[in-house]
């Protein structure tokens, strides 16, 4: 079995870049320099996760290290183009969507295939991007002169909880993938960001998956709660942040 106190030891093994900056006061620096592995242990010892949740977070991360290249992750989720606003500034258009950040990330542990959707407008310095992280793009869909999802949004001061400004499904909302089939017996499967209708379709068409994570919005749990909830009973993981899940349970706190 592995232990906490295992996977613990392997995390801190790390090397860093700056050796200089592994010292107590400078942990978020450390972790930082330090790549993904390292990034992850600091938000498991410091940001005062639970313990099943420090213990699901190390065993994803302890099995990818073992299996390397022999584990498959399958993401399917929302790629869109995002214009988001903050207190210091204001972009258009930016590469976004849940299963791109997820697939950058996981592509640093392990190869990841990539189920989506974007229309013709969708840039092609992105698709670069995506490629040269070995990202598998075989099920991704380009709709010829459709376009691609997109996401407008503000946050506040502490970042914690954006606000909504515009959502515009286009190609995305006809959205209704199949899984090819050398994808079909990925053993992590991470449901990103979209309708949880689709999220149930995309779970059926896989065997055996040994890890189900799913993420969800506002927008989907506001439209298709019930959905959801059902969704829900399959999966063994979920992501949402505090206000989510409010909205979700109907609950004040």
């Amino acid at each position: 079995m592995i232990s906490v106190d295992s996977c613990d030891s392997w995390l801190k093994s790390f090397p860093c870049s700056n050796p200089v900056f592994i010292q107590p006061r400078y942990p978020i620096i450390t972790a930082l320099r330090c790549g993904a592995p390292r990034f992850l242990y600091f938000i498991i010892k410091n940001i005062g996760a639970v313990n099943s949740v420090k213990k699901a977070f190390i065993f994803l991360i302890y099995r990818i290290k073992l299996q390397g290249d022999t584990m498959k992750v399958l993401i399917v989720g929302s790629v869109a183009l995002d214009t988001i606003k903050t207190p210091f500034g204001e972009v258009n258009n930016i590469l976004g969507g849940s299963a791109i950040y997820s697939s950058v990330s996981a592509s640093n542990f392990a190869p990841v295939n990539l189920v989506a959707v974007v229309g013709s407008d969708f840039p092609k310095k992105h698709i670069a991007l995506l490629m040269d992280k070995n990202i598998n793009l075989r099920g991704m869909e380009i709709v010829k002169n459709g376009l691609t999802f997109r996401w407008e949004g503000e946050y506040g001061w502490d970042f914690a909880d954006p606000k909504t400004l515009a959502t515009h499904l286009n190609v995305f909302a006809s959205f209704d993938p199949v899984i090819p089939a050398q994808y079909r017996d990925s053993e992590f499967l991470f449901l990103a960001n979209i309708d949880p209708v689709i999220q149930n379709k995309v779970l059926e068409q896989v065997n055996k998956p040994k890890l189900v994570l799913c993420d969800t919005m506002n927008y989907w749990i506001a439209s298709k709660r019930d959905e959801l909830i059902k969704l829900l009973k399959k999966v063994d993981i979920f992501l949402l942040n505090e206000s989510e899940a409010k909205q979700l349970s109907r609950k004040p706190a």
